[in-house]
Formats: structure tokens, sequence, C-alpha cells
């Protein structure tokens, strides 16, 4: 009997520990549209960067027609709710097997797996220094201090959000 009152205690308290644990942090749908000189922007990447530190950033890749839906967690869930610093990137890659400067992908924001097309530049034949990615959007939309591109994802908005480069 006694064991039988301890399984149920210990039930008990499993449940309400399970019960009272903090949810995670709360991220809602965003999409969006890049236009550069008017035009929409295949294949460039969206970065939303929280303003609170240590937040994760969302991403997404721009399609034909310049839409993205952004990822944080999981494919397509959305970004966190708050403000984020938008970073929008594009590089044209280089042939197969070209050595690419990682140096200058570094400096510009970009990590390994961090943009389409990284493990193909990256792939037999880089090594050392090697010719530097041209980007095909002006630099300083990606640095995240020079965007100039300032949002904020909401619980109850809309959450669509149309980037107009020059």
């Amino acid at each position: 009997m006694r064991i039988v009152r301890k399984v149920c205690v210990l039930a008990v308290a499993l449940c309400v520990l399970v019960g009272c644990a903090e949810e995670g942090p709360q991220v809602v749908p965003v999409t969006g549209v890049v236009t550069y000189q008017g035009k929409p922007v295949e294949g460039a990447r969206v970065m939303f960067h929280p303003l609170e530190g240590g937040a994760r950033s969302s991403h997404g890749t721009t399609d034909a027609e310049g839409r993205f839906e952004l990822s944080t967690f999981g494919m397509n869930d959305g970004a966190l709710v708050g403000r984020h610093v938008v970073t929008i990137s594009k590089v044209d890659l280089p042939e197969e097997g070209t050595a690419v400067d990682v140096e200058a992908l570094q400096k510009g924001g970009y990590a390994a797996g961090g943009m389409p097309g990284y493990e193909k530049m990256m792939g037999p034949g880089a090594g050392g220094r090697g010719t530097q990615p041209k980007s095909e959007l002006p630099p300083k939309y990606a640095d995240r201090k020079a965007s100039g591109i300032e949002v904020e994802v909401t619980v109850d908005g809309e959450n669509e959000f149309t980037f107009n480069l020059k």
C-alpha cells in the first residue's frame, strides 16, 4: 500500500512540475518580399536578428518573386516576437571548384551553412585565399550595424514585410 501511495504522490508531483514548466519563446509566422531597384530578388538571404541579446535569429531565402518565409526553430515557423534588425544579402557564387576567400565571407556575415551554396563554394579545390564572392546587393544591407532596417514582429500583427532596397 505504501508503494502505491508513493507512486501516486510522485505522479502528482511530476504533473505539477511539467504543468508549471516555462514555455519557450513565442514564435509567429513572418513573410515578406525583397526588391532591389524595383525588381524582385531571387536567392537573397533574409535574417531577422532580435535586439534582445542572446535571442535566436530567424532566416529565410527569397524565391523567384522575391518572397520569403522565416524559420527559427523549425521550417517556416516564423520569428520571435519583438524588435529585430534585418540583414539581407545575396552573393554571386563562383564556379564550382573555384577557391573562395573564407575570411571575406566571414567578414560579410556569412558562416558555415549560413548562406545558400556555401558548401558548393567550399567544396573540392577550395582552399587558401581565393576569389572574393561578389555581392549582388549593396554590402550595407548584409551588416547588422549598417543595414538601417528595423522591424517589430507582433503577436497579433500581420507580420508581412516589404523591403525595397536601393
